[in-house]
């Protein structure tokens, strides 16, 4: 189990290294307790499947090294019109105040060489809670709160030549 689960904004990655590592979700809501991190159980069960989900539908991307720029060989081709370059994605979730619900939130980050992941989970957040909230016409959830972000996908942008 990871050694810290820290509540706010890595609830969710706490919840995927906890999957990786093989444990339930009876263990990880346990393991929250121990740390003095008790959620309630029916939240605690949501972020456990979003986290199962995310490991299914995205292989080992959302837990590779944080720290260090993606190499080209752990890219992807992306065909483009003109555009070149590397677009990494980062997918948010909050957690809405009155039902419970996960919200979740996709961003992207377009650089000339590649970031770190961290670095694109950082930008991502930053943009999300810099905007104005949705009930006010901006992208960030009203009455939310931040449960996480992970990324979730590297893309080299490939220009590609008409013939």
């Amino acid at each position: 189990m990871p050694e810290e689960i820290r509540w706010e904004g890595a609830l969710i990655p706490s919840a995927l290294k906890a999957v990786q590592e093989g444990y339930s979700a009876n263990a990880f809501l346990r393991a929250l307790g121990d740390l003095g991190h008790g959620v309630r159980r029916s939240f605690g069960l949501k972020v456990f499947g979003e986290a199962k989900a995310l490991a299914a539908e995205y292989d080992l991307t959302p837990t590779r090294n944080m720290n260090q720029v993606p190499r080209w060989e752990e890219t992807r081709a992306w065909p483009t019109k003109g555009t070149s370059g590397v677009l990494q994605n980062v997918k948010l979730f909050y957690r809405e105040h009155v039902t419970g619900r996960i919200i979740e939130s996709y961003y992207s980050v377009k650089s000339e060489g590649g970031i770190t992941p961290q670095e694109a989970v950082n930008k991502a957040i930053d943009a999300y809670e810099s905007s104005a909230p949705s009930n006010a016409g901006g992208s960030r959830p009203a009455e939310a709160d931040f449960v996480g972000a992970v990324p979730t996908g590297v893309a080299r942008l490939v220009p590609q030549v008409a013939d």
